[in-house]
């Protein structure tokens, strides 16, 4: 199965440039804005991924991070985790 340039755009497209950049310190905005020529190379490199039935091990990493609900802060159960990984790209 070959991912489609199509696919990786309409990916890129749609995700929210607002993000917070992940591991690696990329926004989806980066990403966005590497346009065409940067659509090409995730597209290449997603099916060189694929092709090898391997994910590269700096994608599988995660960070976790805690973030408040802003209410009392004092409180555990007014904050809540979130995890970023690298893979988000490679899963949609």
């Amino acid at each position: 199965m070959e991912i489609l340039y199509e696919e990786v755009e309409k990916a890129v497209k749609t995700s929210k440039s607002s993000k917070s950049a992940e591991t690696e310190e990329i926004t989806n905005g980066h990403i966005q804005y590497g346009g065409e020529l940067l659509i090409k190379q995730l597209t290449k490199m997603l099916n060189m991924i694929m092709k090898k039935h391997e994910v590269p091990k700096k994608w599988r990493k995660v960070d976790m991070k805690i973030i408040d609900k802003k209410v009392n802060r004092h409180r555990i159960t007014n904050y809540r985790t979130t995890r970023i990984t690298l893979t988000t790209v490679y899963q949609r």
